[in-house]
């Protein structure tokens, strides 16, 4: 219901086709102020699973790209944490963190986050 009950590193699933798995990861999060309880950054991990993702399944994973996305994707989109595990370190900016003149970065509404894990192939 909240982005402030979430953790760095949890695993969204993403259902993809039947018995068919995508995941994104929770990259960063802003703990309080301004978009504190609705916004998160989400990594598209390169991983397509039989079961929804878990922290020895994406082990090895990495994320290809990120964006800042809002809660809806669990209250609109009924995606759900299934496990929490380690970032795995990647060039991507988090919109939180970088603030430099000239960076680029993705916003993505809910329904464009899920999209995104869903064009992984495999």
């Amino acid at each position: 219901r909240s982005a402030r009950d979430l953790e760095v590193g949890a695993l969204v699933a993403v259902p993809v086709g039947v018995d068919r798995w995508g995941c994104l990861q929770v990259t960063a999060l802003v703990r309080s102020g301004t978009g504190s309880r609705t916004c998160l950054i989400v990594g598209v991990l390169d991983w397509r699973g039989d079961a929804p993702p878990e922290a020895g399944s994406v082990a090895g994973s990495t994320v290809i790209e990120q964006g800042l996305t809002r809660i809806e994707i669990f209250t609109n989109g009924g995606l759900r944490v299934t496990g929490t595990c380690q970032v795995t370190a990647h060039d991507h900016k988090s919109n939180f963190q970088d603030t430099e003149i000239g960076t680029s970065h993705h916003v993505w509404g809910w329904q464009a986050a899920i999209r995104h894990a869903e064009s992984v192939p495999g």
